[in-house]
């Protein structure tokens, strides 16, 4: 009987040991699939960093494009000016540079005019405008300069049926008879 006992014992044991080295099997495929999970994850996490590395560096290549574009208006802008301050120096020139603007608020729907006078005794160089709300169904139509350059004429198209917004501007100056 006390072999019988141990023999059952053993078998006890034995089918311990092979129930824990299942569990161990088992733990060992979950971790094995936890862990081709995380891989997974990181490979996704490295694809996107990627990507977004692409996007900035296509932001940052669109940010360098503008930087020189300012960079070639700053330039532009301050030669217009030397080539003003010559011609008034020359005493040949425009004078009495004015710039002139207000703030013009078009009818609800349709097209609507309106205009800016230059200050008495000046003409105007140029005018220009601003879509205030920046809404593409307001435009001007055309803008051009008043009866022999005394001010500046607009032409807007509101098609948004509300009140919209526009800064509009003149530069005047005085000439020499």
């Amino acid at each position: 009987m006390p072999f019988r006992k141990n023999l059952t014992a053993c078998g006890f044991i034995l089918a311990s040991v092979c129930a824990a080295s299942a569990d161990d099997d088992d733990g060992d495929k979950r971790l094995k699939r936890r862990i081709a999970s995380l891989e997974a994850k990181v490979a996704a996490l490295e694809s996107r960093q990627g990507t977004f590395e692409e996007r900035l560096s296509s932001v940052e290549s669109v940010f360098g494009a503008l930087e020189a574009q300012i960079g070639d208006l700053q330039t532009a802008d301050g030669e217009l000016m030397e080539r003003v301050q010559a011609l008034e120096e020359a005493g040949g020139g425009a004078t009495g540079y004015e710039f002139v603007s207000r703030i013009f608020v078009p009818f609800a729907a349709g097209v609507n005019s309106d205009g800016i006078a230059c200050p008495a005794g000046k003409r105007a160089l140029g005018g220009g405008y601003r879509v205030e709300s920046n809404n593409p169904n307001v435009f001007v139509a055309w803008d051009t300069p008043i009866d022999g350059g005394l001010g500046w004429f607009f032409r807007v198209n509101n098609q948004t049926g509300g009140t919209q917004v526009l800064s509009l501007y003149v530069l005047c100056a005085s000439f020499p008879d």
